[in-house]
């Protein structure tokens, strides 16, 4: 489905509904790189499709599960990155993309706190994805920090995905997580 479309995503979510009941665990986690090098050298429709798919996508994601929650106890868990909390040279549009995440979330929660619904960014480590893959290969003109991403992934310093999925489904389903929940610095080693 694409997540820029909010009747797909309501669709969805109503489909899930109708074949096994309110939903208890929604997380986000569509998202794109976007355009990659110096801002004053990007192309702003591939802004614009970033901004889509990970800042609306969130939005229409976050909508549909507070439309078809089971309450109490439902979870809204939004993807977001370090990017986000640090902004990435070469990386402007993602990293601006995933801030709005946080601010979205900390937003969200904050309108949600007496619904008994709990809503969280996590900021996951750093995954063995196809996005990784696109990051490893560029040059430092584009990304500047490619050598020490690179260093890490050599390191072990790039999680597997699965072990990754593990950590943030844990994190999500402590009852005493924060809004923002910060996993980059956890070791899982690599894929």
């Amino acid at each position: 489905m694409d997540v820029c479309e909010w009747r797909a995503v309501d669709t969805f979510a109503q489909e899930v509904v109708e074949a096994v009941g309110p939903i208890d665990l929604w997380i986000n986690n569509a998202g794109v790189l976007g355009p990659l090098g110096p801002v004053a050298s990007t192309d702003l429709a591939e802004w614009e499709r970033c901004l889509k798919v990970n800042v609306l996508g969130v939005v229409n994601g976050s909508r549909a599960l507070l439309a078809h929650r089971s309450s109490p106890g439902s979870i809204l868990v939004n993807i977001a990155s370090r990017a986000g909390v640090r902004g990435l040279p070469g990386l402007a549009a993602y990293s601006a993309s995933k801030a709005a995440v946080i601010a979205l979330t900390a937003s969200l929660a904050q309108e949600a706190a007496s619904s008994g619904t709990r809503i969280m960014a996590i900021v996951p480590p750093s995954v063995e994805t196809d996005m990784q893959n696109t990051l490893q290969d560029l040059d430092e003109r584009t990304f500047p920090l490619v050598k020490d991403w690179r260093r890490r992934r050599r390191e072990g310093g790039i999680a597997d995905p699965n072990a990754a999925a593990e950590l943030i489904l844990s994190a999500a389903l402590r009852e005493d997580a924060d809004v923002i929940v910060d996993l980059t610095d956890v070791q899982l080693g690599a894929g």
